[in-house]
């Protein structure tokens, strides 16, 4: 890839004009060309990210998604027949560029130093397809299908599920995760249900018909802001049996999360993930993992108005394994060689924060005690609606440059 810096222009961007780093150039490759609704087209390469549905997409994943800032769909994209060079901007202050009237993304950020799963261990990343299932909804997205309950039994294996609640209808999504859990070291993504097109309650009897497919699997539920809706259905409406309950005390049901607790969460996430003792195959899932990093101090979620909601939805999956709660097949691990061998985490910070948050999950009582604690922070902040982000590559299109 070639690069030509820049200290003269700036670019067009939702905010106004900005400055920007340069211009890279790519190696020839068939790109594609999207259809919008309004007639336009556009020419970018197939990785090439645009902002759809208050998400950065690939431009290959964007037919039938919403242009934000046309007010357009696109309704079609074809593989290019030639191969040509495309170009990128590097770097802006918002990471962000009109082009065509599109919002792209500018490649320097996504999976920069500053996301929480190292930039060089994403690029290594792969989606699979879902699998093709007859009159399946596009927002049910099946990797493996459900196993008999008599092997499940027999190898000592278990399905988990983490649902994460949205706002509203066009808003932020509901996503439901679901993962096979072999041991403690070997899980991986089997299911994922999202839709921001659906009201909690209809969105919940998706997900309890698909979740009797898989076995009724331990159900977390986190209980800030809308989880509390979701937890009514599966406990009230319903009566699920295997829903998970955090709370040592037993005074409140599903998952009450401090800043702390989820601090943890992500920290074992970015440990199962680069070490790959979890494995994700759901491309919105991989994509939000391009823009998940520290949004203040203490707090993880994503970057640069991108949503997290299949991040959030899936890093209680290895905070529960590591829970006094999970009764599953555990093998021991060495750390320490392992850390010698795959030398994932970066800097000496990153190193003990992994063995710390491990060293105390590996401690039932400060767990308990944790969990315990996490009624007291939630009754402090209860009026306080809850932030859903919380606190919360190329194209040959026309981009805006002002000197």
């Amino acid at each position: 890839m070639n690069k030509v810096f820049n200290n003269l222009y700036e670019i067009l961007t939702p905010d106004g004009f900005m400055s920007f780093d340069g211009i890279s150039q790519t190696n020839p490759q068939i790109g594609v060309t999207l259809t919008l609704s309004n007639n336009q087209t556009f020419n970018c390469a197939t990785k090439h990210k645009i902002k759809c549905n208050g998400s950065f997409i690939n431009a290959e994943d964007t037919a039938g998604l919403y242009a934000d800032s046309l007010d357009a769909y696109i309704i079609r994209v074809d593989a290019n027949q030639i191969a040509e060079s495309y170009y990128d901007v590097l770097e802006t202050p918002t990471h962000e560029y009109l082009s065509s009237g599109l919002i792209s993304h500018n490649c320097e950020f996504v999976g920069s130093v500053s996301t929480l799963i190292d930039h060089h261990f994403l690029k290594t990343l792969e989606s699979k397809k879902p699998m093709k299932i007859p009159n399946l909804p596009e927002y049910i997205r099946i990797y493996e299908p459900p196993l008999k309950k008599e092997k499940l039994e027999a190898e000592g294996w278990e399905y988990a599920a983490s649902l994460d609640s949205g706002y509203g209808v066009h808003q932020d999504s509901s996503v439901l995760q679901i993962f096979l859990i072999k041991s403690n070291i070997t899980v991986h993504q089997v299911a994922v249900i999202s839709s921001n097109k659906m009201d909690i309650d209809l969105f919940c009897k998706k997900c309890y018909v698909i979740l009797k497919k898989y076995h009724d699997p331990a159900l977390i539920i986190e209980q800030n802001g809308p989880g509390i809706a979701a937890m009514s259905f599966f406990y009230n409406t319903v009566e699920y049996e295997n829903l998970l309950h955090f709370d040592p005390s037993g005074r409140h049901m599903g998952l009450w999360a401090s800043e702390k607790t989820k601090q943890n969460a992500c920290i074992l996430f970015k440990t199962y993930t680069e070490r790959k003792f979890m494995k994700i195959y759901d491309r919105q899932t991989i994509n939000e993992m391009h823009s998940f990093g520290k949004v203040t101090q203490e707090r993880w979620g994503g970057l640069g108005g991108n949503h997290d909601d299949h991040i959030t939805a899936t890093y209680w999956i290895p905070y529960y394994i590591q829970s006094p709660y999970y009764y599953g097949t555990v093998v021991d691990v060495n750390m320490k060689e392992l850390e010698e061998v795959e030398v994932i985490l970066k800097t000496e910070d990153e190193i003990a924060n992994e063995r710390m948050t491990l060293e105390k999950m590996k401690n039932k009582s400060h767990v308990l005690k944790e969990l315990e604690n996490n009624a007291t922070y939630l009754s402090n902040s209860k009026q306080k609606q809850r932030n859903k982000d919380d606190d919360d590559d190329s194209t040959t299109g026309m981009v805006m440059f002002q000197r």
